[in-house]
């Protein structure tokens, strides 16, 4: 059986091309400047500010800190 190189969903309108046995979308992401705002770009400094490890000491149960 011949597969047809590409085709078109007609419920959704996404194009597909044939990549050896696998038809894989032909999504293309538009390229746009997007302003994210002062929230937007706090987000990945607070990623950071997680990831890190603490500053503060750690103590056990009593109150005692850690060695």
């Amino acid at each position: 059986m011949e597969l047809k190189k590409h085709y078109t969903n007609e419920q959704t309108g996404i194009r597909y091309s044939l990549h050896g046995d696998f038809y894989l979308s032909d999504i293309k992401v538009p390229e746009e400047n997007i302003v994210l705002g002062k929230w937007g770009e706090r987000v990945p400094v607070a990623l950071k500010q997680a990831n890190r490890p603490s500053r503060q000491a750690r103590h056990d149960a009593q109150g005692l800190p850690f060695q």
